[in-house]
């Protein structure tokens, strides 16, 4: 008989471990949560208790599939490995265990589950890394309002912890930094917790569709390549937290009325420095310490997870761009790398894309000031890549941003303010005025954005076509209306 805990530690332990196995027959069973845990006395009985409940999710059968896969795998094992002195499960029972979880988990490739064993709190779904998931998340056509859509439906994940750590293993950075599963489950956690959920389009879901698409760019894209694990994981940790407490109004509006957000950051990019202070704050805060460890130069990460926050300001959009440009032109000419062939947009939405890897990148691997610019501008390309996705996902975060537009718009008016173009819903009045708006963003910022960075970053046939095609379509709207 094998015994996994000192008796003089046990009382703490055999009480969290109770709320665990609570909750995982909770899951198991389908029924409401427990009112109370006194009628879990034996943590050994319990885990027996769950035995049949376990053969059946690994057959399939379980009444309630999607909670059970979500909860079981790491909860029973961690309560199993950490039973205290009187609970006398056997190494051969936790090996069995281990087995009937790991076939279960291939089979329905649903989630993991991080938790606290001192608190027994849940601390964040991880997604599991299925073949099928992977492929999704390498994927341009992401869709984070079906993944929420499942979590939503039973899956009892939150969606920070969920894609924020499979992005983390997918990219190999859990694993080559050491991270701490249940640190970092807690700072997903809180990191969505900070973004205001009433937010119609910059909030967690805005989050975790840029930190999707950054991961594009570093694995599909190929730029991880060319950068450090450190870089990639400062890309990736603030892609995540780059709006987070957003809550819908923007820079103009709070210089506007003297906001003490504008006043505390003297005026200049208040949002993304408020933004970037969330971030620092949850990296340093106890148990969200993710990067608490020596492999992480921490310094390094922290100076250019803010560089790339500020870096999203779109009032230095031409300014970035425009160093962008200068850089790869200046490292083109030095190493004799020739363009990418881009073909031009057209009214009609034909293709538009590149061939191949982008040519003449190697200078990425050894300027580091260049790419730090490129790390910027694929936060800056993530943060306005809806229109390079297919229609029906863009117009779903096109409808959310209208929605925020005009509700800034509403205070501005009854502010006495002036509204700028798109936010004053009278001004807004039918299809055309709509579609003229997503046209001059697609024309002046979202194509050369791109046009630019698929220079250093392998786009793909996908993005380009699917932004041709936008195009087209909200072109299509303004000549119907005579224009």
């Amino acid at each position: 008989m094998a015994t996994f805990m000192d008796e003089s530690k046990s009382k703490k332990r055999r009480e969290s471990l109770a709320r665990a196995i609570a909750l995982v027959d909770e899951a198991l069973a389908g029924l409401a949560p427990p009112t109370g845990l006194a009628e879990v006395t034996s943590p050994a009985s319990a885990y027996r208790r769950r035995r049949s409940s376990i053969e059946r999710l690994r057959k399939g059968t379980s009444k309630d599939l999607s909670a059970a896969s979500n909860l079981v795998r790491t909860l029973v094992l961690r309560c199993a490995e950490s039973a205290d002195a009187t609970a006398t499960i056997t190494a051969a029972e936790v090996a069995d265990l281990r087995t009937s979880l790991s076939i279960a988990q291939a089979a329905h490739g649903r989630a993991a589950v991080a938790v606290s064993l001192e608190s027994g709190e849940i601390l964040g779904a991880q997604l599991v890394a299925s073949p099928q998931q992977i492929a999704n998340l390498r994927s341009w056509n992401f869709d984070v309002f079906e993944m929420d859509r499942a979590l939503r439906g039973g899956l009892r994940g939150e969606p920070m912890a969920a894609a924020g750590w499979a992005l983390l293993e997918d990219g190999g950075l859990a694993n080559h930094f050491s991270l701490d599963p249940a640190k970092t489950a807690k700072f997903l956690s809180e990191l969505q917790r900070s973004y205001v959920a009433s937010v119609t389009y910059h909030n967690h879901l805005h989050g975790i569709d840029v930190a999707q698409t950054v991961h594009f760019f570093l694995t599909t894209g190929g730029l991880g390549a060319h950068c450090e694990p450190w870089e990639r994981l400062s890309l990736v940790v603030a892609a995540l937290a780059h709006d987070a407490g957003h809550w819908g109004l923007n820079n103009h509006w709070l210089n506007a009325v003297d906001d003490p957000l504008a006043v505390t950051y003297n005026y200049l990019s208040p949002l993304e420095n408020m933004h970037a202070s969330k971030a620092l704050s949850l990296l340093v805060t106890p148990g969200c310490d993710l990067l608490a460890n020596p492999s992480v130069p921490m310094r390094e990460v922290r100076s250019l997870v803010v560089e790339l926050i500020l870096g999203t300001d779109a009032a230095h959009h031409a300014v970035h761009l425009a160093e962008l440009r200068a850089a790869i032109s200046s490292n083109r000419q030095e190493t004799g790398g020739a363009p990418n062939p881009l073909h031009a947009l057209s009214a009609e939405g034909g293709s538009a894309f590149f061939e191949g890897f982008p040519r003449g990148t190697e200078w990425l691997a050894r300027d580091a000031a260049s790419r730090r610019l490129v790390l910027k501008a694929t936060l800056r390309s993530a943060d306005v890549s809806n229109p390079c996705k297919p229609w029906a996902y863009y117009t779903e975060w096109a409808d959310r941003i209208v929605q925020e537009f005009f509700h800034q718009g509403d205070l501005e008016r009854a502010a006495g303010l002036p509204s700028a173009p798109g936010f004053d819903r009278g001004k807004v009045t039918c299809a055309a005025d709509r579609a003229r708006a997503q046209l001059g963003f697609i024309n002046f910022v979202v194509g050369p954005q791109f046009e630019a960075l698929g220079e250093v970053v392998r786009l793909g046939d996908s993005a380009l076509r699917h932004l041709a095609e936008n195009k087209a379509e909200w072109e299509k709207v303004v000549s119907a209306a005579g224009e």
